[in-house]
């Protein structure tokens, strides 16, 4: 996790909190301990340019410790994911579909430089990117 996180369980996931996420993917929706590969993600929320994407909407409101498992089919994850797709971590599971076990593992304020590189990336996208951003 990087630097910036307070121990703050209070904040909730909206918009401009800088959020960080471990995520399990299994073969499983009960059990993350079946076919499981884990990694994690840290991000703006809502700070895309077509508003939040699906994905985003699934975790809106949640606080430290909440868990959530989203199915997620083969080729979806543009979709679902939207500009925050190029920033997981590799799945490859031959489940169809994966589930993704995700842990809201810290919320919090980000520095107004976090949030300004966040704004560059999500601008940066190409044409040819296929993050879903929908930017091209």
């Amino acid at each position: 996790m990087s630097e910036g996180y307070m121990d703050n369980a209070s904040l909730s996931i909206g918009p401009l909190k800088k959020v960080f996420l471990t995520i399990t993917a299994a073969d499983s929706e009960v059990s993350p301990d079946i076919g499981r590969t884990t990694g994690s993600v840290e991000f703006v929320f809502g700070i895309g340019a077509n508003g939040l994407t699906r994905f985003e909407c699934m975790i809106a409101d949640k606080h430290v410790g909440d868990q959530v498992v989203i199915p997620v089919r083969k080729n979806e994850g543009p979709v679902l994911f939207g500009r925050l797709f190029r920033d997981l971590p590799p799945f490859s599971h031959e489940a169809d579909p994966v589930f993704l076990h995700i842990s809201i593992s810290a919320v919090s304020e980000p520095t107004q430089r976090e949030i300004i590189k966040a704004m560059a990336e999500a601008a940066a996208c190409g044409a040819d990117c296929e993050c879903g951003c929908g930017s091209h």
